[in-house]
């Protein structure tokens, strides 16, 4: 089920919220179990059987862990746990990837019978919705149980809504069991927090439905075509546009899922911090997608030995790290090269080039941002390795083409632009400057409720319109 559907928005949504305040806090989170089972049963079907043994064996290892911590076998558990969690997470995710390389190195050669006898087993293999969220949230509760900075929660229920709850569940903010563990025994919604909860659902919903998914349909048109067939200015242009789509489809769910969260009492981590007006590489990860880059600092970073045990040993630390977050992104060699392409920057940033970036003009920091933002995102717009190194060069060396062909002339509307420099100028911190400016002249915090009140309402009809009028969208990190 889809956050930006009809059958969300008018039919699930309101009878979850509406059954969920008649029923008595003791019944609460049962109810909110129950309906996060449904959501995820709803599309996924037979594979809510693989989430519930995750949630399961996690629930099982911690306890495990706990105990058995005084006899020593504490670790071992937690290598199982380790091992199980990647292991099906692997098997869903990598499977195909893994045999399709082996056919590759192996189809000319005698053990050729070998792949083509196991291909058409593997080749079925289907990727679950969420199992990259869900597995790293489970494997973080067990991790923290390990290192005692949460306690074994004996109650299963509560260790099942924290690992499926709806609002988070299909593509984060990844949510860490001690961010949350207060808010499973005792939580109070109040009318300010409701509205700061809805208001906020509705900021990503429009997000994703006023600028992503119109941006979108540019972009993938324009990248099912040669890109031989595009003139110069406009590969530049359309990758600009593509990496805006990203950013306001993954940030809109981020934000419909934290709406949705206070709208049930939970405060979940923010996932982004206007990562665009980064000047470096390394700034760009502190503000885009943090619950993933904290989670990979802490549980994989900091493991391996961090920045404590040389500065050669911190540079591979970083190298690994990176190349493991590309992979997370996805089973296929486009990831793998976006990993080894921010790893490499990161180091080379480690090694003093973010400090020059923040003694330099700012205008050319930003700018060196831009070209290696742009160059990171043809590796996720575009579907194979070929098509990426054609896109590239285009973006250097001017194409033959002349003039856009008719199909991508069309949809090159002026609505469209004016969508891009909206979803330009929103990619920057001109809402929290703007409520500043009201706060700085005096305007009261009940007229700044009613102007936000309005604002949330006309984004709820324009994006409810396009809703309307628009197919099916599904959310970009979903294949994630």
């Amino acid at each position: 089920m889809i956050f930006s559907t009809p059958i969300f928005l008018f039919l699930f949504l309101p009878l979850v919220l509406t059954l969920y305040f008649i029923l008595t806090k003791n019944y609460r989170n049962l109810f909110l179990l129950v309906s996060s089972l449904l959501f995820y049963a709803w599309g996924e079907g037979i594979f809510l059987l693989l989430m519930l043994l995750s949630i399961t064996m996690n629930y099982l290892f911690a306890l495990a862990i706990e105990r058995y911590r005084p006899r020593g076998k504490d670790k071992l558990f937690l290598w199982i746990a380790v091992a199980s969690n990647l292991s099906l997470l692997g098997f869903f995710k990598y499977g195909n990837f893994v045999v399709e390389n082996i056919n590759l190195l192996l189809f000319s050669s005698p053990l050729s019978p070998f792949t083509s006898y196991f291909s058409p087993f593997t080749s079925s293999i289907i990727l679950p919705l969420g199992i990259s969220f869900f597995t790293f949230q489970a494997l973080s509760y067990v991790i923290d149980v390990y290192n005692k900075k949460v306690a074994a929660n004996r109650r299963f229920s509560d260790i099942a809504l924290y690992i499926s709850f709806f609002p988070q569940l299909i593509a984060g903010p990844i949510v860490r069991y001690r961010d949350i563990q207060e808010y499973l025994r005792k939580r109070v919604v109040t009318a300010p927090l409701f509205f700061e909860g809805a208001s906020r659902f509705v900021v990503g919903l429009s997000k994703k439905i006023i600028i992503g998914d119109q941006l979108s349909i540019l972009a993938n048109t324009a990248f099912t075509y040669s890109p031989n067939e595009i003139p110069f200015p406009f590969s530049w242009i359309f990758i600009v546009i593509w990496a805006v789509h990203i950013y306001f489809d993954f940030s809109g769910y981020s934000d419909m899922a934290i709406g949705l969260g206070k709208m049930f009492g939970f405060t979940f981590p923010e996932n982004f911090n206007y990562p665009y007006i980064s000047k470096s590489i390394q700034e760009f990860w502190r503000r885009w997608h943090i619950s993933l880059s904290t989670w990979l600092r802490d549980y994989l970073y900091f493991p391996l030995g961090g920045s404590k045990k040389g500065i050669s040993r911190t540079y591979l630390n970083l190298f690994i790290v990176f190349v493991l977050c590309g992979l997370w992104h996805g089973a296929a060699w486009n990831f793998i090269i976006f990993g080894i392409f921010q790893g490499a920057i990161m180091v080379v940033e480690r090694m003093g080039l973010e400090k020059f970036l923040n003694r330099i003009w700012a205008p050319l920091a930003h700018l060196y941002f831009f070209f290696v933002i742009i160059v990171t995102f043809t590796l996720f717009a575009l579907p194979d390795m070929q098509t990426i190194v054609i896109y590239l060069s285009t973006l250097f060396v001017p194409s033959q083409a002349t003039e856009l062909p008719p199909t991508l002339l069309t949809l090159f509307t002026p609505l469209r632009m004016v969508i891009l420099s909206i979803g330009l100028l929103f990619s920057m911190p001109v809402a929290p400057w703007a409520k500043k400016q009201l706060l700085n002249r005096g305007t009261s915090q009940k007229s700044i409720y009613i102007i936000t009140g309005l604002i949330t309402l006309i984004l709820f009809i324009v994006s409810v319109m396009l809703i309307a009028q628009n197919s099916y969208s599904p959310f970009l990190y979903f294949r994630f």
